[in-house]
């Protein structure tokens, strides 16, 4: 009987202890997060600054206008877009936190996210803040620039035709592209898609004027119409193909005496009168007989042997091409004999 009027006395000096905290809760107004302000707007790029940043990371400030602490348990956005980061999640009465907002920049249109913020306060345990993501492009703008601009010729390239794509958003004029290429010009464009959509794509053909250089690299570029000092280009190549091609590129004459070999000379042309020299471009001891094969049209076959009337040294010799007596440029058909000492004696 002892023990229970203890066990009774110790719990009514808790509750006695606990009675003025208890009146203290219930006179005081409970802890409550309130925005200086709710809704904020990020973003647009000024047009007229390349090399502009973008604003200042979002920060909501909130005060708590309580008596009471009050601690943040959550902040969870509507979109992937953002990721909220709370200051201090313990908030005394009079004090003030921070949630700032980490955003990904858009560059187009606008977005709107919500921050829903979860609190330990009877008062508001759930409310959200309003995010505004402004993107920095204003209508109308270049949206991209295509094209397989890769040249490739033989004989004359005059008239060579490519084709450059450019898509603007939201206007029905377009650009026009430029190249740092004084021998290429542009013909009129046609267009690619429907005109009424919100993306008009056009296809501009892109021409190669008379004598262009055998080989060249530029580039062709459109300027974009909302920030005329951004430049959307792609990369342009230029080569002639030499007129004459060997096949294979190099022979080998193994010690044999009758080594030799079978290659080939592909031309649009007549076929070429071949010659082989040695490395100071003298006559070399090799023979070049022209093998008569009309199956393939343009591909003339020749076969090579050892002059045996000539001294023969082991060594690297070479095989150019004639066409009209007139030397052929980028045909060198590089030869590599060997020597067997008891036979090519």
């Amino acid at each position: 009987m002892w023990a229970y009027r203890a066990i009774a006395g110790f719990g009514c000096l808790v509750v006695g202890l606990s009675s003025p905290w208890l009146s203290q809760r219930q006179q005081g107004a409970p802890g409550h997060l309130v925005a200086e302000q709710s809704r904020v707007e990020w973003g647009g790029q000024p047009p007229d600054d390349t090399e502009a940043e973008y604003p200042d990371r979002p920060t909501f400030v909130l005060t708590n206008v309580g008596d009471f602490p009050v601690r943040i348990l959550s902040a969870r956005s509507s979109c992937g877009c953002v990721a909220p980061k709370v200051g201090e999640a313990v908030v005394p009465p009079g004090g003030r936190t921070s949630v700032t907002v980490e955003p990904q920049p858009t560059e187009v249109g606008d977005r709107e996210v919500l921050i829903e913020i979860e609190a330990d306060s009877p008062a508001e345990p759930w409310f959200e803040l309003g995010l505004r993501l402004t993107g920095g492009r204003r209508l109308p703008y270049l949206y991209r620039v295509s094209g397989d601009l890769n040249f490739r010729w033989e004989g004359d390239p005059s008239g060579m035709e490519r084709e450059v794509f450019v898509e603007m958003v939201g206007t029905r004029a377009m650009p026009q592209p430029t190249s740092d290429l004084n021998f290429l010009r542009f013909g009129t464009a046609t267009v690619d898609s429907d005109p009424g959509v919100l993306v008009r794509r056009d296809c501009f053909p892109v021409i190669l004027g008379s004598s262009p250089p055998d080989e060249f690299v530029g580039e062709v570029g459109v300027v974009d119409p909302w920030l005329p000092s951004r430049v959307q280009s792609i990369r342009v190549l230029g080569r002639a193909d030499a007129p004459l091609r060997a096949i294979p590129p190099r022979l080998l004459l193994g010690g044999d005496a009758d080594s030799g070999a079978r290659f080939f000379v592909k031309s649009a042309g007549p076929r070429p009168r071949l010659h082989a020299t040695d490395q100071a471009d003298g006559p070399a001891p090799l023979q070049i007989i022209p093998v008569e094969d009309d199956d393939t049209p343009g591909l003339h076959a020749f076969e090579i042997r050892k002059d045996r009337g000539m001294p023969i040294r082991e060594g690297g010799y070479s095989i150019r091409a004639e066409v009209d007596e007139s030397p052929v440029k980028g045909l060198t058909i590089p030869v590599l004999v060997k020597v067997n000492e008891e036979v090519d004696r």
